[in-house]
């Protein structure tokens, strides 16, 4: 029910965290005369940043979105968390600053990944979902699944298989590997 307005990649316009957090893909949209974005953080192989960082302006944007934050800053900055943590910060600063009007967080991640959904599961449960602002985690395959079900032209279809054979049909390519 959005039109899409732009794809932005490593995308945190005026480093609203005050750092150099960012999401790792951003979907623009406008919805009923509203801007909003859908920030993405990707992890397929990589684990979470192990490293507790911490500003004033996390304190200030935590502050400032009580409605949006469950969870203490002290939790939410702790090494579990901080790096879905400053993500959140990312959207929260575009939508504390009117950058957009809604902002939903979302953690893309590959389905046996067991480690990232359960840390995404446990953050989401920290954030308060509304019509402004959201987390929630999604894997490759629930993404491409929800791809293939929308009316695509068949070079849209194809690049749904291609990501399908690069983030899911890993067993494709065992044989090779095990060989190797």
């Amino acid at each position: 029910d959005a039109k899409v307005v732009g794809i932005h990649f490593e995308y945190a316009p005026g480093r609203p965290a005050g750092d150099n957090s960012a999401f790792d893909v951003a979907v623009e949209y406008a919805r009923n005369g509203k801007r909003g974005l859908v920030g993405v953080e990707c992890k397929y192989t990589d684990t979470f940043s192990p490293t507790e960082y911490r500003r004033d302006t996390y304190v200030d944007l935590h502050r400032n979105g009580s409605s949006t934050f469950k969870e203490s800053y002290e939790t939410l900055t702790s090494s579990r968390y901080n790096q879905l943590f400053r993500n959140q910060l990312v959207g929260e600063g575009l939508r504390q600053g009117r950058v957009f009007d809604e902002v939903h967080v979302r953690l893309l991640c590959a389905p046996d990944d067991k480690d990232a959904r359960q840390t995404g599961e446990n953050f989401r449960a920290m954030i308060s979902a509304s019509d402004v602002a959201s987390f929630a985690v999604i894997t490759y395959e629930e993404f491409i699944a929800k791809a293939q079900q929308q009316d695509l032209s068949w070079s849209d279809r194809e690049w749904t298989m291609l990501l399908w054979a690069r983030y899911c049909g890993m067993y494709l390519s065992e044989p090779a590997f095990e060989e190797a």
